[in-house]
């Protein structure tokens, strides 16, 4: 039997790999067949039989500086017992130098394909120690991959929902159907009876119906879970935002959505998981863009200025990457793990500033996606840590967050937190406003220029979502210069590039896909006879 698994459209369009992710495409032998599924498995039952989980005792890290979520403390002692932290310093067992460097929380990817042991491992070594996995048709593999000791803890969606005859089935292979409304409740029912953590829908121009798409996140909240969207322009946009789905996943990346848009999903109190570094190399790539958006053309300026006006309107932005498993066989931008630190230099370029990226890694998706223990140093939490060399200041430059010199994780997974899991869709709601709007929230002004800080230092957001409760009203944003001045209206139109058809390129791909498929046929034939 053919086991499909997940994997980005956005990379995977020039292989043909079958999958169903961010957009799905066709078939990759090597990764989709049951032998890939197999293998893994045994890899992983091998590793679990050599990995010992017993604990060794406290271990200290010695001077070291918290980050603790906005500024870098002086030198201090954290205390490793088993799988958590703590600043009880008697009994312990083994002491490590921390050389007055910086320590971080263990990073979380709030966006990526993960299919294979190999990932979780390279994951780990970037200090990535948590990820949301945003797609898995093989439940019994992502299962097996989302509580390995030692690794960074994977959370899965299931089987994303795609529209039939939408771009997903006709081109890219999606095969998670839903037809009706009707159909919804069960689709999503099956979703989470295979152990899947979260809903993923797919929205595109020639998706699901409005009615369609309602019905999947109300099925969805009915159960007190989460949903995810996926939508990459701007009319599948507003589809995701009328929804209420609660994260949505990329930004609008033809017309840059319009400033009552992202004012609407701070007022839903939903999320948003922009993917800049995947659309930076799909955008500069003709083949790739139309072969993912047929007849829609994307720029990257689009989601720019998207991702600045989600920031003026105080929207969560959580960092996530599109990174895959394939990356390294032919898309070299887009690897596993290091991926993540290119993503935050690519945020701060578009407006935030470097401890609000930060942020967006750490303590802001351990929040929206109701996760325990994560994201924040402190007693009780997952001694998932990344300790930086010392003199590295990841508050002047962001870059400096790879300086690592040593890697904690914890030994054992913690699910996502029970009691978020057993609120009804009101009690979660009205938890989250609480928390965002009454403890978090600095209002950055109206207006259609961004507030300027009259400081002269870099400044940026500090911060617009979850705000610094210190910080009073005023803000600066680092804005590249061709986005400085007015943001643009929804008539944008996309700079030095026509709007186009893409089906002429489409059909050329397509073409040569069949021509070399009649030539390996034909070569076949002639070795047979």
């Amino acid at each position: 039997m053919q086991t499909q698994l997940t994997i980005p459209l956005f990379l995977t369009a020039l292989l043909g790999a079958s999958v169903n992710a961010c957009l799905p495409s066709h078939r990759a032998r090597h990764e989709t067949d049951a032998s890939h599924t197999e293998t893994q498995l045994k890899l992983l039952e091998a590793r679990s039989q050599s990995v010992s989980t017993q604990s060794t005792g406290k271990t200290a890290l010695t001077n070291v500086r918290i980050l603790d979520g906005w500024r870098i403390g002086e030198p201090t002692n954290v205390i490793i017992d088993g799988d958590s932290i703590t600043f009880d310093a008697s009994n312990v067992r083994s002491t490590i130098d921390g050389e007055g460097g910086v320590l971080l929380p263990g990073l979380i990817d709030s966006h990526i394909h993960v299919n294979r042991l190999a990932s979780l491992e390279t994951l780990t070594s970037y200090g990535v120690t948590t990820a949301m996995n945003m797609g898995c048709d093989n439940y019994t593999l992502c299962s097996a991959l989302h509580d390995q000791p030692g690794l960074t803890t994977l959370f899965n969606a299931g089987q994303a929902a795609a529209a039939p005859n939408s771009t997903h089935a006709t081109v890219f292979g999606a095969h998670g159907y839903v037809n009706s409304t009707s159909q919804a409740p069960e689709f999503v029912a099956n979703v989470f009876r295979n152990g899947s953590d979260y809903m993923k829908l797919i929205s595109e121009p020639n998706g699901f119906s409005q009615a369609i798409h309602d019905a999947l996140v109300n099925a969805t909240h009915a159960l007190g879970r989460v949903a995810m969207t996926h939508a990459q322009d701007y009319g599948s946009y507003e589809v995701a935002i009328r929804s209420q789905t609660d994260g949505l996943q990329h930004v609008p990346f033809d017309i840059p959505l319009t400033q009552e848009m992202a004012r609407r999903i701070r007022r839903q109190v939903q999320y948003v998981t922009p993917t800049l570094n995947i659309a930076k190399l799909v955008t500069a790539n003709r083949t790739i863009e139309s072969i993912i958006s047929p007849g829609v053309s994307l720029t990257y300026e689009a989601g720019i200025i998207s991702v600045q006006r989600l920031l003026c309107a105080g929207v969560p932005i959580l960092a996530g990457t599109d990174a895959n498993d394939l990356a390294d066989t032919f898309l070299h931008g887009d690897l596993i793990g290091i991926t993540l630190y290119k993503k935050l230099q690519l945020l701060t370029a578009a407006g935030m500033s470097e401890v609000d990226v930060i942020r967006s890694a750490t303590v802001i998706p351990s929040i929206w996606h109701n996760l325990t223990r994560r994201g924040s140093i402190e007693e009780g939490y997952r001694a998932e840590l990344l300790l930086l060399k010392p003199g590295s200041d990841p508050l002047q430059s962001i870059s400096q967050t790879m300086d690592i010199a040593r890697i904690e994780v914890t030994t054992k997974a913690k699910p996502v937190a029970p009691e978020a899991a057993d609120m009804t869709t009101e009690e979660r709601l009205a938890s989250m406003r609480e928390f965002a709007e009454e403890q978090k929230y600095i209002q950055p002004g109206g207006g259609e220029i961004i507030p300027a800080s009259s400081s002269t230092s870099d400044g940026g957001f500090n911060s617009v979502v979850f705000g610094n409760p210190e910080q009073g009203g005023a803000f600066s944003l680092k804005v590249a210069p061709a986005y400085q001045g007015h943001l643009a209206p929804s008539t944008w139109t996309p700079p030095e590039k026509e709007r186009r058809s893409s089906s002429s390129p489409l059909k050329h791909w397509a073409e040569k896909r069949h021509a070399k498929k009649e030539e390996a046929n034909a070569q076949k034939g002639e070795g047979g006879e």
